[in-house]
């Protein structure tokens, strides 16, 4: 009975797997997802860090 239910690896994964365009449009939809939500808060976000922001480990002339 258990006989039946095994089946090569190769077939699954090749139904299952993501297209890599299907991946990057995905990635580039959460980072335009990011970027709107520091956009929308950065009043908050400047409250909280500060007028001055973060301040840069080495600092030039």
């Amino acid at each position: 009975m258990w006989a039946l239910d095994k089946k090569p690896l190769r077939d699954e994964a090749g139904g299952a797997a993501a297209s890599p365009v299907l991946v990057a449009v995905a990635l580039a939809l959460f980072l335009t997802l990011v970027l709107a939500m520091i956009d929308l808060h950065r009043e908050m976000l400047i409250s909280a860090i500060g007028s001055y922001g973060l301040n840069p480990l080495v600092v030039g002339p």
